[in-house]
Order: structure tokens, then C-alpha cells, then sequence
């Protein structure tokens, strides 16, 4: 038989043991993340064991804040932009589009691209904020539509969440590239101005150039270049990525309790 010295820990330090390793990994890389979105790709490394994400996730500007905000619609008597940054909020779900505002109470929506990514997303923090998450693409309608039209049920289901229009949507992708792509196009033809987009697809056919896609609305004017993305340069991602990448979003804001 082996003989295996393993480390104890009680379970409740499992999770800070494992971030002070990371922060230690990431110190003898000589790694500096900025201060406002180290806590989101540590999660992902700590979700993936993967330290690349140090280096591929890349946020627009003022991206963490911003989601925040929107994920905070929900609280009564919670404002449009961020206290701290004053950044103003722009989504796709909001009471008057051209000012980046909503009515109060007005729950954000995460809209994810997999059942799993759904279920990662904390259910507890998320109802604290008055927030939920939704799927489409086990929809029988998604389904049917997206055959009848050659098309994958990831463009229908981006297709039914563009259709609500009084809340703030944030779009977690971790698996098809083909949502990206609807995205992209939902927000030139159709004026979808998103809360948020986490674009982190994994795979090989069309990953690449769909995330190229987000990144560069960055170049394009307001109110187009004002939307928040995070987004996992490459082909590495998944939807486990996606789901931690919300969480961590939802852990930084004061009004959740873990």
C-alpha cells in the first residue's frame, strides 16, 4: 500500500486554503492582478486549476462594477450606477434606453447558454438581490424553432431572452460560440443593449472569432462600446467558467450572505 502524507484541513478553510495557494502561485509568476477583478479570475483559476485565466481574462472597462449594479437591481431603493464609480448602467431590459435606467425593483435576469451553467450560479445569493437566472435552451418551442430554421437552439434562446424588456439581462456563455455570434448581431440589429455578456465559450470551431466579436465593441461609440463584457481570450472556458464568473460577481457585493 501507498503511503500518502495528505495535508488536513477542516472543510469550512477548503476554499481560503485553496485562494492563499493561488495567491501564492501567482506571486512566484510574479503575476499583479488589478484589485477589483482579481477576485474573479482567482475563482476561475480555483474552478479550473488553471492559471492561464490570469493572463486571458480580460474585462471592458469598469466591467465588475457594472455588473454588480445591475445585479443589485432588485434591491429596492438601489440606484442606476455605481456610487463608488459612477458608472452608468447599460442594458438591454430598461425602462428608458437611452439613459441606461430601470424602474426599481426591476430584478436582473442571467441568461445562461447551459442547464449546468444555471445550476452553478448560487440560487441563495442571487434571490438575495431579487435577481434569477433563466435557460432557454430546453424550451420544446427552442428546440422546434431552431430545426425549422437550420439554425442552433443557441441563437433562439438568444433570440427569447432579447424579448424581455423590463429587466437587466446579463449573458453568462460558456459552451456555444453560435449565442456570442447572436449576441453580436441582437445588439446591431435589433438595438439589445445588454447589463453584461461573460463571453467565455470553450471549443475549437468559431470560439475564437466569437469572443473577437465582444471584445471589439470596445471600438465601437456609445451606447454599443458602453457594454460590459468579460471575456476568456482563446479557446478555454466552459460552463462551469461562466457560472464561477457570476459568482464571484455576486460574493463582492455587500448585500450577499454566502
Amino acid at each position: 500500500m501507498v503511503e500518502i502524507k495528505l495535508e488536513h484541513i477542516e472543510p469550512k478553510d477548503i476554499e481560503r486554503h485553496s485562494m492563499a495557494l493561488i495567491q501564492q502561485e501567482l506571486d512566484r509568476r510574479h503575476i499583479r492582478l488589478d484589485a477589483v477583478e482579481a477576485p474573479i479570475v482567482k475563482r476561475c483559476i480555483h474552478t479550473s486549476a488553471d492559471f492561464d485565466y490570469a493572463e486571458n481574462l480580460v474585462f471592458s472597462a469598469n466591467a465588475v462594477d457594472r455588473m454588480r449594479t445591475s445585479l443589485r437591481a432588485g434591491i429596492a431603493g438601489s440606484a442606476s450606477a455605481d456610487a463608488s464609480t459612477g458608472a452608468r448602467v447599460c442594458c438591454s431590459s430598461l425602462a428608458d434606453a437611452s439613459t441606461g435606467t430601470w424602474a426599481r425593483g426591476a430584478g436582473a435576469i442571467v441568461v445562461t447558454d447551459t442547464e449546468m451553467a444555471r445550476a452553478g450560479i448560487s440560487k441563495k445569493a442571487l434571490a438575495a438581490l431579487g435577481a434569477e437566472t433563466r435557460c432557454f435552451m430546453s424550451d420544446p418551442d427552442v428546440a422546434a424553432e431552431a430545426r425549422a430554421r437550420g439554425v442552433t437552439r443557441a441563437v433562439v434562446s438568444m433570440e427569447y431572452a432579447a424579448r424581455i424588456k423590463d429587466r437587466p439581462l446579463i449573458f453568462a456563455i460558456g459552451n456555444a460560440p453560435t449565442a456570442l455570434i447572436e449576441l453580436y448581431r441582437l445588439i446591431h440589429d435589433r438595438g439589445l443593449r445588454p447589463a453584461g455578456i461573460i463571453g467565455v465559450p470553450v471549443g475549437f470551431v468559431n470560439v475564437v472569432e466569437a469572443k473577437e466579436l465582444i471584445l471589439s465593441l470596445a471600438e465601437e461609440t456609445a451606447p454599443i462600446g458602453d457594454i460590459p463584457w468579460i471575456v476568456a481570450r482563446g479557446r478555454k472556458g466552459g460552463s462551469n467558467i461562466a457560472a464561477c464568473i457570476v459568482n464571484a460577481l455576486l460574493y463582492g457585493i455587500d448585500d450577499v450572505k454566502r
